[in-house]
């Protein structure tokens, strides 16, 4: 039948299994592509995501310093402030009535729905190189409620990766429950004074009564809340026993 209608088969060419094989003996074995750039590519050519959604690996940060998900934002406050993390889906630039100034409407998404941001001329000639599909961001503005649909009016917008150097209030580090050996202290201190920084950190042990204290370290002693101090303080401590603790 798809002889008749002109339809060739990608196998057509393929008399026997080894000609298969000399079809694609010469083809190079290139590595995969980065996982942003092969979303990135999914999205250009077929207009969704196939692999998994951009923020799938983003979400524990997302929900850590988020006011709430988007899908909450209707049981908020009108006017209160939130600060909100997703992917922008979509940009209009466009210009104010009154000054011809320029501001933008944009989309943003995070795992389970959508919401309209708002960025007003002031706000835009700050941050307008942020105002990208495809950015992984952070919102930070007032919310909308008088429409049908929230919206946010944005002051602020910071790259996903930024959000825990400008939103962690403390960090927590748990140590064992049976205590902890005075090395794996040491190793503490070490971790801490190689990512020094403001953000004051605190120390929760088990007593030996089974009940949880908590422990603020010296003043000096604060830190830089990165990636690179969570994954040396795991391999201290453990995994999950570092916390970042996002302000309210």
């Amino acid at each position: 039948k798809d002889r008749r209608n002109g339809q060739m088969s990608f196998f057509d060419d393929a008399k026997s299994d080894e000609s298969f094989k000399d079809t694609f003996r010469d083809v190079p074995d290139i590595p995969e592509w980065p996982e942003q750039e092969l979303l990135a590519n999914e999205k250009e050519m077929l207009g969704f995501y196939i692999t998994k959604h951009p923020l799938a690996r983003f979400e524990k940060l997302i929900n850590a310093y988020s006011s709430g998900r988007i899908s909450e934002l209707a049981g908020m406050a009108d006017g209160q402030e939130v600060l909100m993390g997703g992917l922008v889906k979509k940009v209009r630039v466009t210009v104010t009535r009154k000054k011809a100034e320029k501001m933008a409407i944009m989309t943003l998404e995070d795992l389970d729905n959508f919401v309209e941001v708002l960025v007003f001329p002031t706000a835009y000639r700050k941050i307008s190189e942020l105002v990208k599909e495809d950015n992984l961001v952070f919102v930070r503005g007032r919310l909308n409620l008088r429409e049908e649909e929230p919206k946010i009016v944005a002051d602020d917008i910071i790259l996903l990766e930024k959000v825990k150097e400008m939103f962690t209030k403390s960090v927590l580090v748990k140590l064992p429950a049976d205590g902890a050996p005075q090395e794996m202290m040491l190793r503490v201190r070490n971790v801490i004074q190689k990512h020094r920084g403001k953000t004051p950190v605190f120390i929760d042990i088990i007593s030996p009564q089974g009940r949880k204290v908590r422990m603020s370290v010296d003043k000096e002693l604060t830190v830089h809340p990165t990636d690179e101090l969570l994954g040396d303080m795991e391999e201290v401590v453990g995994p999950g026993n570092i916390k970042f603790i996002a302000r309210s």
